[in-house]
């Protein structure tokens, strides 16, 4: 298992950034803004996602409209009649579209096409640098913050309960 935290450690994280052509930050100011320009990152990746989202509903919305209306079969409870109507298709996708805007019991930002919240980690590459939220330190890529011994962990090199 190897320390996660030392001057080896920081020699290690220092070649993985000049590998990556990663400005690895030194001071706590250069930390603060490395923290700052992975969040706008992160927001304009997140509404350059959202704006696909819709400009695909909306053209969803558009082949829809222009599709022949669809037979709906219905039941009239009053007389108890089997009644047949000419549907739209494009409601359907309005109300799941109202529906997906409506879903926010998560607290987060949710993804416009599954209607699940996203994560930061989703929104990135596999070889991009990220910021840790518990360290408060740039994060390698492929590393992940263990809760046990309170470090960041590279390539989950680290122990396995199982």
């Amino acid at each position: 298992m190897t320390n996660h935290n030392g001057p080896l450690y920081k020699r290690i994280v220092r070649e993985l950034a000049n590998a990556t052509n990663f400005d690895y930050p030194e001071t706590l100011q250069d930390i603060n803004e490395c923290k700052r320009d992975f969040e706008d990152l992160i927001v304009i990746r997140l509404q350059r996602r959202r704006a696909r989202a819709e400009e695909q509903m909306h053209q969803a919305q558009e082949n829809q409209s222009q599709k022949e209306q669809i037979p709906l079969i219905c039941l009239d409870e009053t007389t108890g009649t089997i009644q047949r109507k000419l549907g739209d298709a494009s409601n359907n996708a309005a109300a799941s579209q109202t529906n997906l805007n409506n879903n926010t019991k998560s607290g987060g930002k949710i993804s416009p096409e599954t209607g699940m919240p996203v994560r930061k980690w989703m929104i990135l590459g596999p070889h991009e640098w990220a910021f840790c939220d518990y360290s408060h330190q740039p994060k390698p890529p492929r590393s992940h913050y263990d809760h046990v011994t309170k470090n960041l962990v590279l390539n989950m090199d680290h122990y396995c309960p199982w």
